[in-house]
């Protein structure tokens, strides 16, 4: 008795300063003869630099000499990919999953074993930016648990705010400020 509806979003088309895609699938009861949903966003592209522009004097862990050399030459070639700079250098060790973050665009995806490397600074994302890249608010308090994994593991608040919005919007006929 239910129609369901599959949904391919990027939040970076959504306010959210990461490029992360995710699968929606919303359903309805045929008996209520609700339309399907049309669903596109297509809001300004936050970048990461735009993303971080108040927070100030950030700690993240620091970076091994491996990641220290990666991070400059994927700056310098404007890569986010460590990969592409093991394959360039030949190198032996296994950097896959190892993104940097870079100031001009959205981040890629957060994954939960592994922080982002900031693009300017020796070092590992801290939990503040890994939440502004998330879009969760500033005060929010994870108690003990990572804020990496964390934010790997979850939807970005702003992501499921639109869709909620859309559907009010479609299916309610609320309209939100």
């Amino acid at each position: 008795g239910y129609d369901a509806q599959l949904f391919l979003f990027n939040a970076a088309r959504m306010g959210v300063p990461q490029a992360r895609e995710r699968t929606f699938f919303i359903a309805r009861r045929q008996d209520l003869g609700w339309g399907k949903l049309k669903m596109a966003f297509n809001e300004q592209i936050v970048t990461v630099s735009e993303a971080f522009a108040d927070l100030k004097n950030q700690k993240g862990s620091k970076l091994s000499k491996t990641f220290r050399d990666a991070r400059q030459w994927c700056a310098k070639n404007k890569t986010d990919e460590i990969v592409d700079w093991a394959i360039a250098t030949q190198g032996k060790e296994k950097l896959w999953n190892h993104k940097l973050v870079l100031p001009y665009r959205p981040s890629k995806t957060i994954a939960s074993a592994l922080r982002p490397i900031h693009w300017a600074e020796d070092r590992r994302l801290s939990d503040s930016e890994c939440f502004r890249l998330q879009s969760f608010p500033d005060d929010y308090q994870l108690m003990k648990g990572d804020a990496g994994y964390f934010c790997g593991m979850s939807v970005p608040p702003f992501m499921t705010q639109r869709v909620a919005l859309e559907i009010g919007r479609q299916w309610f006929g609320v309209e939100y400020d």
